[in-house]
C-alpha cells in the first residue's frame, strides 16, 4: 500500500512538473523597416517543447495588437504543426474586425501521439501580414495568450517583448536622372546623383527633405567646404512644373555587388516624417 501511494505521488509530481513547464513565444523579426504600401511579415513562434513529446501543443489562442494608424492587417496563415484544417485535423478562427487587434484561435483534433510525432521542439504557430499605411514607428505585441496540451491541460507561456515596425512614407526617386540605365561603377570615386521627386497628389514636397538625413544604401550626401555644405539643390527634375530635390551621393567602394539591381534611399523631412524610395540600378565592373 505504501509503495502504491509513493508511485501515485511520483506520478502526480511528474504530471504537475510537466504541466507547469513554460513554453516561450516569440515574434520575429524583432524589427522591420518598410514603406507605405509595402508589407511586413511577422512570425508567431513557440519553443520549449521536446521533439516527439511527451508534451505537445493541442490548442492556442492569442490576441495580436498593432497601431492601426501605421499598419493595416492583411492576412494570416496558420502553421501546420497542429494539423490541416482542410483535412478536418484542426479548426482555426481569426477575428480582425476591430482595427488594431487580431484575435486568433487554433485547436487540433489530432491525437496526442500524432501531435507528439508531428511537432518539433520549436515551430511557427502563424504568420501575419501587415501593410504600411502611415509613416511612423509602432509596435506589434501579444496579449490574452492561452496555450493547452493535447489532453487539454493549460500550459504556461512566456509572452515576448513587443517588436517594432518602422513605416516610412514611400516616395519616388530617380537615380542618375540623365541615365535611363542608372549605371553605377561603385568604385568609390565621384558622386551618384539622385532626384527625390515631389508628388502633388500626396502633398509630398521633396524640398522639405532634410539633406542631413538622406542615405542611399548607407552612403550619404557629399559635403564641401569648411562649413560642410551638402551638395543638394532644388530643381524640377522630371518636368512636371513642381520642384524636386537633387542630391549628390558620395560613392563608396564596395557598397554594391555585381548583380545588385535595386538601391533604396532613406531620410526624413524637416518635420521628422521618415521617407523611403527605391529605383533600379545596373552595376558595371570596375
Amino acid at each position: 500500500m505504501k509503495k502504491t501511494f509513493c508511485l501515485l505521488m511520483l506520478l502526480c509530481l511528474t504530471v504537475a512538473a510537466t504541466s507547469a513547464h513554460a513554453q516561450s513565444l516569440s515574434l520575429d523579426p524583432s524589427a522591420q523597416d518598410i514603406g507605405t504600401g509595402d508589407t511586413a511579415s511577422v512570425d508567431l513562434n513557440i519553443s520549449g517543447f521536446s521533439a516527439g513529446g511527451p508534451i505537445s501543443l493541442g490548442a492556442f489562442g492569442v490576441h495580436v495588437s498593432y497601431d492601426p494608424n501605421l499598419l493595416a492587417f492583411d492576412s494570416l496563415e496558420y502553421g501546420a504543426s497542429l494539423g490541416d484544417p482542410g483535412a478536418d485535423e484542426a479548426d482555426t478562427w481569426v477575428d480582425s474586425a476591430t482595427p488594431g487587434i487580431v484575435k486568433m484561435d487554433n485547436i487540433s483534433w489530432l491525437s496526442t501521439a500524432e501531435l507528439d510525432s508531428a511537432q518539433p521542439g520549436s515551430f511557427t504557430l502563424a504568420t501575419l501580414i501587415f501593410v504600411g499605411i502611415g509613416a511612423g514607428s509602432g509596435v506589434v505585441e501579444l496579449s490574452n495568450v492561452d496555450l493547452s496540451t493535447a489532453p487539454g491541460e493549460t500550459v504556461a507561456g512566456t509572452v515576448p517583448e513587443a517588436i517594432q515596425i518602422n513605416v516610412a512614407l514611400t516616395v519616388a526617386i530617380d537615380i542618375k536622372p540623365d541615365d535611363s540605365n542608372n549605371t553605377i561603377n561603385n568604385n568609390g570615386k565621384g558622386v551618384i546623383p539622385v532626384a527625390i521627386l515631389s508628388n502633388p497628389n500626396t502633398s509630398f514636397d521633396a524640398t522639405q527633405v532634410d539633406p542631413a538625413t538622406v542615405e542611399l544604401e548607407g552612403m550619404r550626401i557629399k559635403t564641401v567646404g569648411k562649413a560642410g555644405k551638402f551638395l543638394s539643390h532644388v530643381e524640377d527634375v522630371n518636368g512636371d512644373s513642381v520642384d524636386d530635390l537633387l542630391v549628390q551621393i558620395q560613392d563608396q567602394d564596395g557598397t554594391f555587388e555585381a548583380g545588385d539591381t535595386t538601391a533604396t534611399l532613406t531620410g526624413q523631412t524637416f518635420d521628422g516624417t521618415p521617407i523611403r524610395g527605391s529605383d533600379k540600378i545596373r552595376i558595371v565592373p570596375q
